[in-house]
């Protein structure tokens, strides 16, 4: 995992995760860990105890089932509302083919 902040919903993944793994980690230095996930092998040797390689070996085991985790995780995607625009307000206008079908319907109705 990069150190660098990742995304919301990456993030709600790692924090269950990281509370499924390490019960005895504190809420608060799994939010201190939010930006770099490298923190995690010192936030283990405090908690639990461990030294610096059993730390680090955790640290890495961690690093790749949540790798996995995410990549298996379907991603979210932005569906269009009924009125032609995504939930996120972005414009997103019908092709050609849908304006034509459409445009078609309503003039045979005349």
């Amino acid at each position: 995992m990069k150190a660098a902040s990742m995304q919301n919903p990456e993030w709600s993944v790692t924090r269950g995760k990281l509370k499924e793994s390490f019960s005895k980690l504190t809420d608060e230095a799994i939010e201190s860990m939010k930006n770099d996930l490298s923190r995690l092998a010192g936030k283990l040797q405090s908690a639990y105890g461990y030294g610096k390689e059993k730390a680090e070996a955790e640290y890495q085991k961690f690093k790749v089932m949540l790798s996995e985790t995410l990549d298996s995780t379907p991603k979210m995607a932005i569906v269009p509302n009924h009125r032609g625009t995504s939930k996120d307000g972005a414009s997103n206008p019908m092709r050609p083919d849908q304006r034509e079908v459409r445009s078609s319907g309503h003039a045979s109705n005349k």
